[in-house]
Formats: structure tokens, C-alpha cells, sequence
């Protein structure tokens, strides 16, 4: 019957919106297994020292730190046929001391950690933020007392630093690497203070939280972890971290916690070992998830690029002067295989997108339609007023 065809009309559709949903949530999801390694730049006018990164949500350019002398530059790896510009670097020495990771807040504003010794002109563990265009601080900072108290030692502080917007909370990575075990590799976080957005102030001793402390969480999952270089926010349905360590030249994927179960405690669920040949001293890492690429900054001026296919990037590996470079060689996770399976699955997600746009459309129409035999109904008894036809239009 007529009733019975619309029944099973709605309920497919229903079904592939359903199905659309869970396909595009797990395609949004990294797994580091579907990355291959495209290649490497040099930022010939960086001379050494570039140690953090991060990426602009809005178009996909970079912000890195150097240490020494402190300083942040944006970067467009794709910005001409040369394959790269440096396109703004501005000293922040007046306001940061030994700055060593960044990460964006907002389209508009990025904080960078410091871990300067107590002695150092601007001492302490800290998170400053900047203005993301002008690279002018905004006041807003953030202080971590209890460790300067412990004390920290030298370079074994604070050498990354994450944001999770969606939750308004900063993510920090204590290097560890100097002590004398690795009991002091650390991740803490603490919530971003609205006052303090307000009115461009500084919290000198900030009530933070340990996410975990040593390295029992990577010995348990047979990954090496030995110091924390950096760190990157990543928006799984499982919110998790990204983590380098700079001695085993190793990225890790930490999961904070799960929505399918009671335990809260954070699991790595999945690992990337950095090129050695391709990697002097990697210090800093990204995840841009809108364009779905992996970022690793490190010294002296190299910034290295993964992505699910890296055949869009055919002019990446060089020199930001645009000097050449060979093209690099496939990584082990880069086999026939599985890019073959990445593509099926991406040709999948795509059109079960498009079957749900459809039936959305359709079903746009169809109420639509009702709406306007509705309008042409009161029409005839006398009932079509201005205001009706006006939210019609709205609706069309």
C-alpha cells in the first residue's frame, strides 16, 4: 500500500543517515597506521633551533617556535611553484624565555610553553598566549608554580603545549628527559581561566592535573618513550593526545579516555616511528584533522609531512628557497595494500555521504511540498496572509 511503501521509504532513509553518521565519525578519526611519509622541508631562513609547531584551523598554514633566540614564524608549505614561504617571523624574547611548543587556541591566538630555568630573565614553566596575526602577547599566561617549587631541572620542563577548544582545557608536556629516570615524563592539564581572556591577566600558580607521570603507559603498549618533545590535541571520538619523544624519534597516539567503557584511563592506541635518516632532532608535532595531515618540527629547520596520500603533495620535499630534493621513498605502512583499502574506504564514506544528502534532500522536498499544499489550502478559504508566504519563502 501507499502507507506501507512511505513506511519503508523513511526507514531507509533513516538507515543510511544513521550509517552516513558512524561512517563519517570513523573516517574522521587518525589512525596512525593510514599515514604515509611524503617528505621534508628546510627553512633555509630559520638557522636552528625550531622546536614547535602548529596549524591554523582557518587555512592550513603553519606557526612555529624557535628557542633560541625565542621567536615565531608562519609558514605555507604550499604557498608557490618554489613550494613554500616563510611569511612573518617576530622575536618574542620580551615576553618568553627558552619558548618551546605552540599550539593554537583559535583561529586568532596561539600559546607557547616556555621552560625556563628560575634564574633566566622570564623564569618558570609557562603558557603565554599571542596575538596569532601580530605575535604580540595578549597578557594572558599562565604559570606552573608547584613544578618550579619541586624544583624542575634544567631543560626538563615544560617542552609542548596542547588545547582541546571544545573543552577549553591546555595540555602540557614535561620533557623528563634530564632526570634521572624517566618517573618525571609527564602530561598535565589545566582549564583555560575566562577571567583572564577577559581582562589579559596572568595566573602566577595554576591548579593543574596530572594525565600521567613516567613512562609505564608506553612500556605497557611495547612502545619506546623515553622523554616528551612535544604534543597536539587530537579530536577523536576518543579525545587523545599525539606525543614525540625526541631520543626514540617515536610519535604515540594516547587515548585520554574512552566512551565505551567506565575506565578513564588514558591507553596508547597506536605508535609512529620517525625516520631516522630523515630527522635530526625532531622537537615538536602537529595533527591538522580538517586536512587530515601530520606535522613533525625539529632541529635545526626541518619540517617534516605525513598524510593519507601523500600524491598531493608532489612539490613538498625541498628547501623553502625551492631548491630540489629527491622524492622519498615509501614507508612501510605505505604498502599497495592498504592504500588500496584507505581508497575503498574513502570511495565508501563517499557515497554513503551522498545517498544520506540525497535522501535529506528528498525528504526537504517532500515537506516542503506539504507545506505549500498547506498555504495553498488556507489560500482558498480565505486564509493565505503575508506573513505565511514570507515563511515559506524563508523555508525555500
Amino acid at each position: 500500500s501507499p502507507e506501507d511503501a512511505m513506511r519503508s521509504s523513511r526507514s531507509l532513509r533513516a538507515a543510511l543517515v544513521t550509517l552516513a553518521f558512524l561512517a563519517t565519525l570513523s573516517a574522521q578519526d587518525l589512525n596512525l597506521d593510514s599515514l604515509r611519509y611524503c617528505g621534508k622541508q628546510v627553512l633555509s631562513e630559520v638557522d636552528d633551533n625550531l622546536s614547535g609547531v602548529s596549524v591554523d584551523p582557518n587555512d592550513g598554514t603553519l606557526v612555529a617556535v624557535v628557542n633560541n633566540p625565542s621567536m615565531l614564524v608562519r609558514y605555507d608549505p604550499f604557498a608557490s611553484t618554489s613550494g613554500c614561504a616563510l611569511t612573518k617571523r617576530e622575536s618574542i624574547e620580551a615576553s618568553a624565555w627558552d619558548s618551546e611548543g605552540v599550539t593554537f587556541l583559535n583561529a586568532s591566538l596561539v600559546a607557547v610553553s616556555q621552560e625556563a630555568d628560575m634564574k633566566d630573565p622570564i623564569p618558570g614553566q609557562r603558557v603565554i598566549v599571542y596575538d596569532a596575526r601580530t605575535f604580540q602577547p595578549t597578557g594572558e599566561a599562565y604559570q606552573l608554580k608547584a613544578l618550579d617549587d619541586e624544583p624542575v631541572k634544567h631543560n626538563s620542563g615544560l617542552e609542548g603545549v596542547a588545547y582541546d577548544p571544545s573543552t577549553a582545557t591546555f595540555f602540557v608536556a614535561r620533557e623528563g628527559k634530564h632526570d634521572d629516570d624517566t618517573k618525571n615524563m609527564a602530561v598535565y592539564s589545566f582549564p583555560r581561566n575566562l577571567t583572564l581572556v577577559a581582562t589579559g591577566g596572568e595566573d602566577p600558580d595554576v591548579n593543574f592535573s596530572t594525565v600521567f607521570r613516567g613512562n609505564d603507559t608506553f612500556d605497557d603498549a611495547g612502545v619506546s618513550m623515553t622523554d616528551l618533545a612535544g604534543v597536539s590535541f587530537v579530536p577523536n571520538q576518543d579525545p587523545s593526545l599525539l606525543l614525540l619523544s625526541q631520543e626514540t624519534k617515536t610519535i604515540a597516539l594516547l587515548r585520554l579516555a574512552s566512551k565505551q567503557s567506565t575506565n578513564d584511563t588514558a591507553a596508547v592506541v597506536g605508535s609512529l616511528v620517525v625516520p631516522d635518516e630523515e630527522a635530526n632532532q625532531p622537537e615538536g608535532v602537529a595533527w591538522d584533522h580538517v586536512r587530515r595531515r601530520l606535522w613533525v618540527a625539529g632541529e635545526p629547520n626541518e619540517l617534516l609531512l605525513w598524510a593519507e596520500d601523500c600524491t598531493a603533495f608532489p612539490r613538498f620535499a625541498g628547501r623553502c628557497d625551492g631548491s630540489p630534493s629527491s622524492p622519498p621513498s615509501s614507508s612501510p605502512s605505505s604498502s599497495p595494500s592498504s592504500s588500496s583499502s584507505s581508497s575503498s574506504a574513502a570511495a565508501f564514506v563517499t557515497i554513503v555521504v551522498v545517498c544520506a544528502a540525497g535522501c535529506f534532500a528528498y525528504a526537504r522536498r517532500d515537506a516542503l511540498a506539504e507545506k505549500w499544499r498547506d498555504v495553498v489550502g488556507e489560500g482558498r478559504s480565505g486564509g493565505f496572509g503575508r506573513r505565511r508566504f514570507v515563511e515559506l519563502s524563508d523555508d525555500v
